[in-house]
């Protein structure tokens, strides 16, 4: 009997309408046997113990297959599916290969699924594992093309349409992330849906709340927001950030209540209080402010976000005792990578109201000089810069943050295009503008700087 022939009898064998997987094994087995060098006997066999739970020999089979023919993408999809079972640190690398080696559903789709799970853990971005496998390698954008062909071919899978949402949220295209976020709904909003899909519903209103909150399209936000069945603190503070940009002052002080009763750690509610400062700043002014950011201090650790606000409001009002005491508190993390920009920004403007332009200037070349690889950094000393006037010094910070980012940030391209503007270079500002608006086209003020250059070259 011919080796297609065994591998056929264990396929129908594994059916789960028999389910006879000791009779199947037996076939695979005797299919591998007749034909040693066949790729395909192999990764039957290997899925098999994969199914089995039998990931050793699983893996076995499948480097077999690999060796024999490694172009087949199947064996290496399925030493992939063994590698995510153990939560091996080679998987997400295994299945961006399956992708280099041509389209298949599940390779496409596991690629774009590990790049998001790879994003959400911030304990591993300052890896160089992650930055290789994220940053050198363009990852967001190549999930992005792996889950559109999943969606061309597959059109009925929710979970897809929510990857390839936050991958487009991610790179700021936020009119195809509501897209993809409406057509996962969409799958999502049959009266035969099962309850283990009720959450990710929920999710995915939150998710698309959210994009329509950075479109501007706030009352869409605040209904999508207010629809989402199972209530969190997320879902809740999505709706309050859209309630007080639209102006409804009250009731986004309202939803942020509700949502600090939900709050189960002291993180959580930290965190909430900063975003609710800020709306109390607004509306009651800096005493009120003060005492909802004091009270973050008191969690353990205190609230970095907390303190960077009580020094912004200290240099707002000029109160120096505020702005110094926070200050030399922030001091205390100075060196992690999440706040120096920011602690860094605020020593700056403080040395430079005591008219100390030097000493801030020199401040931030301290911290290029320990961080050169790193983008905000870059950005920062180009922002002090223009506002000091040296507008050719600053244009070529911008260049050295575009260069050492592993995507073109939006602040900074915007920035690029201010600079070129003022020191007359009218035809650069132009072609600045027009990649602004093509990596960015959904940020309504990025056309108003390609109109407004294309006025001023006029």
């Amino acid at each position: 009997m011919e080796c297609s022939h065994w591998y056929a009898l264990g396929i129908i064998a594994s059916v789960p309408e028999l389910k006879n997987y000791a009779l199947a094994q037996h076939y695979f087995i005797r299919a591998v046997k007749c034909e040693p060098n066949n790729a395909l006997a192999w990764t039957n066999l290997g899925t098999l113990y994969l199914l089995l739970g039998n990931i050793e020999l699983a893996n076995k089979a499948f480097v077999i297959a690999q060796s024999i023919d490694p172009s087949y993408v199947n064996c290496w999809i399925g030493q992939a599916l063994c590698a995510e079972s153990i939560g091996h640190h080679d998987t997400l690398d295994l299945f961006r290969h399956c992708t280099n080696l041509g389209y298949h559903p599940e390779g496409s789709i596991g690629y774009a699924s590990w790049v998001c799970n790879t994003l959400l853990d911030t304990k591993v971005h300052d890896s160089e594992l992650y930055k290789y496998n994220i940053e050198e390698l363009a990852a967001v954008e190549a999930a992005t093309d792996s889950a559109y062909h999943y969606t061309d071919s597959i059109h009925d899978d929710p979970c897809a349409y929510n990857i390839l949402g936050l991958l487009l949220e991610r790179q700021s295209l936020f009119g195809e992330s509501e897209q993809a976020f409406q057509n996962a709904l969409q799958l999502l909003c049959g009266e035969s849906v099962p309850n283990s899909f009720k959450l990710l519903c929920s999710f995915i209103q939150c998710n698309l709340a959210r994009v329509l909150r950075r479109l501007g399209r706030l009352k869409e936000a605040c209904v999508q927001a207010s629809s989402v069945e199972k209530l969190d603190i997320y879902n809740i503070h999505c709706k309050a950030s859209a309630l007080y940009q639209e102006e409804m002052i009250d009731e986004s002080a309202k939803a942020f209540d509700i949502a600090l009763r939900l709050a189960n750690t002291d993180e959580e509610k930290s965190h909430l209080r900063v975003s609710m400062a800020s709306i109390v700043y607004g509306l009651q002014g800096q005493f009120e402010a003060k005492t909802l950011l004091f009270e973050c201090l008191k969690s353990k650790p205190p609230c970095v976000q907390a303190m960077l606000a009580l020094a912004a409001i200290g240099l707002l009002h000029s109160d120096s005792a505020l702005t110094g005491a926070t200050l030399q508190e922030l001091n205390l993390w100075v060196s992690d990578p999440r706040f120096v920009a920011q602690i860094h920004y605020l020593q700056s403007i403080t040395l430079g109201l005591l008219d100390c332009d030097l000493a801030a200037r020199n401040l931030f070349c301290k911290v290029i000089h320990q961080w050169p690889g790193d983008w905000v950094h870059w950005k920062s000393v180009s922002v002090l810069l223009m506002k000091y006037g040296n507008l050719p010094l600053a244009f070529r910070c911008l260049v050295s943050s575009l260069k050492t980012s592993s995507a073109p940030s939006m602040e900074v391209l915007q920035l690029v295009c201010i600079c070129l503007i003022l020191t007359g270079r009218n035809s650069e500002g132009i072609s600045a503008a027009k990649k602004l608006v093509h990596h960015y086209p959904d940020e309504k003020r990025n056309w108003k700087i390609l109109n407004f250059v294309r006025i001023d070259l006029k």
